[in-house]
């Protein structure tokens, strides 16, 4: 598969692969397990048990190097973690989050998908580590304040009448 891949590629460039499972229901895994059945190197490969709360979860997406996010929230929650990532995108939604974090050349359509891109990215992703991390955890924190100041203007005009 195309996954695998990269998957292949990244374990051969000295990485380890930890799979963040995003549904409670499990319905991940079994597409995780058909994944992981087709890497060469499966004992560099690891599921991550569990479900996280939502803190937690960004704390270990933060620890990676680098990130394969699909799920909108799991792009969203590397991006918040300023962890450098491949997003690939099935729905537009996607492509607009990483564009609006300047790395938009890291977003993927799943139907454009090819393990020759894939691999690509990659690289380019593993050679501006620190460059990417800078540049989303600059956004993340301009998002940040924007947000807290948008919420104390909202706060600000709500009048309880008794």
């Amino acid at each position: 598969s195309k996954l695998s891949e990269l998957i292949d590629h990244s374990i051969r460039a000295g990485y380890k692969v930890r799979f963040f499972p995003m549904e409670l229901t499990g319905a991940d895994r079994p597409c995780i397990e058909s994944i992981i059945e087709k890497v060469e190197n499966k004992r560099d490969c690891e599921i991550v048990e569990g479900f996280p709360d939502t803190v937690e979860h960004i704390n270990a997406i933060s620890q990676c190097k680098i990130f394969v996010g699909h799920k909108t929230h799991s792009v969203i929650f590397s991006l918040v973690a300023a962890t450098p990532l491949i997003a690939i995108a099935y729905h537009e939604k996607t492509k607009d989050f990483m564009s609006q974090f300047g790395i938009g050349k890291y977003c993927i359509p799943d139907t454009q998908l090819s393990g020759a891109k894939l691999i690509k990215m990659f690289d380019e992703v593993k050679d501006n580590l620190d460059a990417i991390n800078r540049k989303e955890e600059a956004l993340a924190y301009e998002m940040y304040k924007q947000v807290k100041s948008d919420f104390a203007k909202m706060l600000s005009r709500i009048h309880i009448d008794q």
